[in-house]
């Protein structure tokens, strides 16, 4: 928990930094500028058309956190709901929860996209829903499994012969106790969400070719991989430590228990 707290706390600061911060424009063309190296001007040098590559990273650090939190949010929210609920009372909502559950996981996470992106938009936003349906799937039948074990608890068992209500017992012990195994889980699918964006914007997909973000910058740059290889190394530095510090953050929630 204190890894979450202190990291969560550098997260919001970054992003807080990087809204605030004044950068360069990052779509402004300059040919007689390319391939500056790094300066107090250009704090990371200058890219093939002269752009300030600072001022792209930063842009794409912005556009893949919505991404990050938008589908993390969608995936742990609506996967944990309807896993718990599915658990708890099983029968016919199980296996209706198991069906909507199965098809997520199945249809692959680009046709999904593709849907959400004609349908909402191209945007960040959009994407991060797109990779958060994809992700129910896993977050739902790994709270309906944890659920299902802890109906066989004590203090569960005692709760329902109390007459708790159903919903206090939902929300204030099983999915409590959930959780610590839950985010165990989220600091893989995290860093999953990262490299699965950076995918889509390299192919083309969640942004258009103008938008800064780090895959569509490793797509452009891919020329001058002999050449120039820091141009690759910014975008690839971002998107990994970005990724670890998704397990550097949830990486002590297994040892967290409530009661």
């Amino acid at each position: 928990m204190k890894k979450f707290i202190i990291g969560g706390s550098i997260l919001m600061a970054l992003v807080i930094i990087c809204s605030l911060l004044p950068t360069q424009n990052p779509k402004m063309v300059n040919i007689d500028h390319k391939f500056l190296p790094m300066s107090s001007v250009h704090l990371l040098g200058t890219d093939d058309l002269g752009r300030d590559i600072f001022a792209l990273m930063v842009v794409g650090f912005n556009r893949t956190i919505t991404v990050l939190i938008s589908a993390c949010l969608t995936s742990v929210v609506v996967g944990c709901t309807i896993g718990t609920i599915s658990g708890y009372f099983g029968g016919n909502i199980r296996i209706l929860v198991r069906l909507f559950a199965d098809i997520s996981m199945v249809v692959p996470s680009l046709i999904v996209a593709l849907i959400v992106i004609m349908t909402v938009g191209n945007s960040p936003f959009a994407v991060g829903m797109a990779l958060g349906i994809y992700g129910i799937g896993t977050f739902a039948y790994q709270s309906e499994n944890l659920t299902r074990k802890m109906l066989d608890e004590e203090f569960i068992i005692a709760e329902k012969l109390l007459g708790t209500p159903t919903h206090k017992i939902l929300f204030n012990h099983i999915l409590r106790n959930n959780l610590p195994p839950i985010m165990a889980v989220l600091a893989s699918q995290g860093g999953n969400i990262i490299l699965a964006y950076a995918s889509l914007t390299f192919i083309g997909l969640g942004s258009d070719i103008t938008t800064p973000d780090w895959g569509s910058m490793l797509y452009q740059y891919r020329f001058y991989i002999v050449e120039k290889p820091i141009l690759i190394l910014w975008p690839t530095l971002g998107i990994l430590s970005l990724s670890l510090f998704m397990y550097y953050m949830f990486d002590d929630w297994n040892d967290k228990k409530y009661s």
